[in-house]
């Protein structure tokens, strides 16, 4: 929210029958109080032939900012959104590509509905020596409700069920006058959630879901605590070193019970804590006025695990992670040139894939890989050649290897003991090369400085594979996608028209995989017009 009456609204058509409007409205009500609301409607067809994949929500947001002193500010918001649509959906490997790759065999007339709140607020008060600042934080999601294809409604399969998320952090900074930088803190997290599902079959090539098996109810809660603290220390004008170190502690507890009749199926109360110390070490130097050269090396990690539907446990995954990298302003700053590189080693690496229960059922699964890495380079500069013309480039290679044995079911496979070991495999979704480029140029209207600039781009991805285990299913090729925008803005800033397309080529890009017949695809050709207002 701003101490100014000021509001704006944008109306939006596209392919695929897209319809989007969003609106925002801000007032002052005096100088310490400030208001602003905004909406958002979308609704648009899916991608897939059965529908899926669409786009229908709406949503409000509300912001008060509370200004009671110099020293004091508070912001309170809250949000509500509610989405529907007939949700996410997959074609099947074994036919893909097709003359229309998103061509999908799932059944057409199912329909979910999901609403969610939040209610949150950033309190800022300076206290001579230093910035506090409280983030408390309350979202409740559910309940999901299906409409099948018989037109029923119920909460069968609903995930989730009910889904209620607390945080709160609290930080304390120093002032950015002091000759040491510091920050201090405390983080709380925790949820509940509860789901209703049933397990999946494979019939004929086609996942449905078991018509003889019992619904069953699963609740599942996990805490996060953690406090922390970093410090940058000058070391003569232009050298400082930073040390940082976090203490965490992670709690997770599950339990899944089963219609009546099926206790002998229920997984009992269980419950498993992680803690954690991770640290961190680096350097700053500024090299010139706008360069700055800097590297560190630091810890991280990921709580482990259990799964009631495959029965296996995962332990924590854990990283050390070492980089060196330089950013640069130069040629009077309109040249940014940044650059850096980096080594991830990782113990006991997670991997997702999935596992099936003899005779038919399919689970996704969390394994163990002991040692695993990864390294790379990043390259990027954006240059604003002349007042109306710049150029943006990226470029990243990528090298990453699981270096132990794990044996995971094969995504090519039609038996459950079809596996594979993914010793030596690349990290998913980790191409070796991507690049992108894009170049705007701007031409001016009349002496009003109305302007029409028009934009480009693409992006190149070598090949890579989507599942840890290497198969013709989980394999896809090297990409290029090209983009396109052309805009109008009037001399006032007030009025924006702008033209878009989006993976111009129609490229069938994979996404995701889920076993064993369910291949996820990145949205097709997309194009469509704006207009903005602002007033």
């Amino acid at each position: 929210p701003t101490q100014k009456v000021e509001g704006s609204a944008t109306a939006e058509i596209g392919n695929y029958n897209l319809k989007r409007i969003t609106g925002m409205f801000n007032v002052p009500v005096n100088e310490m109080l400030a208001i602003r609301l905004a909406a958002t409607y979308i609704d648009r067809d899916g991608y897939l032939s059965n529908g899926q994949f669409d786009n229908v929500a709406r949503g409000a947001r509300l912001k008060i900012l509370y200004t009671p002193s110099e020293s004091a500010e508070l912001l309170f918001g809250a949000e509500y959104t509610r989405t529907g649509g007939k949700g996410m959906g997959g074609v099947s490997p074994s036919t893909y590509p097709l003359s229309d790759p998103w061509h999908s065999e799932n059944p057409k007339g199912q329909y979910t509905e999901n609403s969610d709140y939040k209610l949150w607020a950033n309190l800022n008060f300076n206290l001579g020596f230093g910035d506090l600042t409280l983030l408390p934080a309350y979202q409740h999601a559910g309940p999901e409700k299906h409409v099948i294809n018989n037109g029923a409604q119920s909460d069968n399969g609903a995930q989730p069920k009910k889904l209620v998320q607390r945080s709160f952090e609290a930080r304390l900074t120093s002032q950015p006058s002091s000759p040491i930088a510091w920050i201090a803190g405390a983080y709380f997290y925790d949820y509940d959630l509860s789901r209703r599902q049933i397990k999946n079959i494979v019939i004929n090539g086609v996942v449905v879901e078991n018509p003889t098996d019992i619904w069953r109810n699963s609740y599942q809660a996990s805490s996060s605590k953690a406090v922390y603290a970093q410090v940058t220390m000058p070391v003569g004008d232009a050298f400082r070193l930073i040390g940082g170190a976090r203490e965490g502690k992670d709690k997770t507890s599950v339990e899944v019970l089963y219609d009546a009749g099926g206790e002998a199926g229920n997984y009992p109360y269980t419950e498993d804590e992680w803690s954690r110390f991770d640290w961190k070490a680096g350097f700053e130097y500024d090299l010139a006025e706008a360069s700055l050269l800097y590297g560190s090396i630091s810890t991280g990690y990921r709580p482990g695990g259990f799964d009631p539907q495959v029965g296996d446990n995962f332990v924590s995954e854990e990283l050390i992670a070492y980089e060196i990298g330089f950013k640069n302003e130069l040629l009077d700053h309109r040249l940014r040139l940044n650059a850096a590189a980096f080594y991830y080693d990782y113990t006991n690496y997670q991997a997702l894939t999935f596992k099936f229960d003899p005779p038919l059922y399919i689970n996704l699964d969390i394994v163990n890989a002991r040692d695993a890495h990864m390294y790379g380079a990043e390259l990027g500069l954006t240059w604003l050649a002349t007042p109306d013309d710049r150029l943006t480039a990226n470029l990243g290679y990528l090298q990453s290897k699981i270096a132990s044995s794990r044996m995971v079911t094969n995504p090519d496979g039609h038996l459950p003991w079809d596996l594979l070991d993914i010793k030596g495999n690349t990290f998913p979704k980790s191409p070796e090369w991507t690049a992108s480029i894009s170049y705007r140029h701007t031409f001016w209207i009349g002496a009003d400085g109305a302007s029409i600039s028009a934009e480009p781009s693409l992006r190149y991805s070598s090949s890579y594979h989507i599942a840890p285990a290497v198969s013709k299913t989980s394999n896809e090729d090297s990409y290029i996608k090209y983009d396109a925008v052309l805009s109008y803005l009037s001399a006032s800033d007030k009025l924006e028209l702008s033209l878009y397309g989006h993976n111009l080529a129609n490229e069938a890009i994979k996404s995701e995989f889920l076993p064993p017949h369910c291949l996820m695809l990145q949205a097709p050709r997309t194009f469509g017009a704006t207009v903005s207002i602002k007033f």
